[in-house]
């Protein structure tokens, strides 16, 4: 038992590790350095949610909006009583302009953590968007 938790020890460090070199990477503005680590993680850790986020936020800064959404969804589906996860599909559906869908994942958000003044905030702009495209 013990190096089966030396093991578990060791693979968290591993991962701890792989999660800093593309945090560091990402905030000094080397963000595909940053997806490259993450993605070679992944392959390690294929359902960890937070490579997967990360992986996510990564993506929506490269303005690839339908594979972060696949990241944020799969999170959603591993975890739903995530308000982040929400939140984080709520933000890319706004990029992509499909503010109906933000919506519903901003109150799911909402839902889960209603203490959040962000949450509230980006729901209010996307209800403010659909109406404008609605008098459009």
């Amino acid at each position: 038992m013990i190096k089966f938790k030396n093991l578990q020890h060791k693979n968290k460090m591993k991962k701890d590790l792989i999660v800093s070199r593309a945090q560091e990477a990402y905030s000094h503005g080397r963000v595909q350095q940053a997806l490259e680590i993450l993605n070679s993680g992944l392959v390690d850790y294929p359902m960890d949610d937070v490579l997967l986020n990360n992986k996510g936020v990564v993506l929506e800064d490269l303005c690839r909006f339908e594979e972060a959404c696949d990241c944020f969804s799969i999170l959603c589906e591993m975890n739903p009583n995530s308000d982040l996860h929400y939140f984080n599909l709520g933000n890319v559906k706004m990029k992509m302009g499909h503010y109906g869908e933000a919506v519903i994942f901003y109150e799911k958000a909402i839902g889960i953590n209603s203490n959040d003044a962000d949450y509230f905030h980006n729901c209010g702009v996307a209800l403010a968007k659909l109406e404008i495209n609605d008098i459009a």
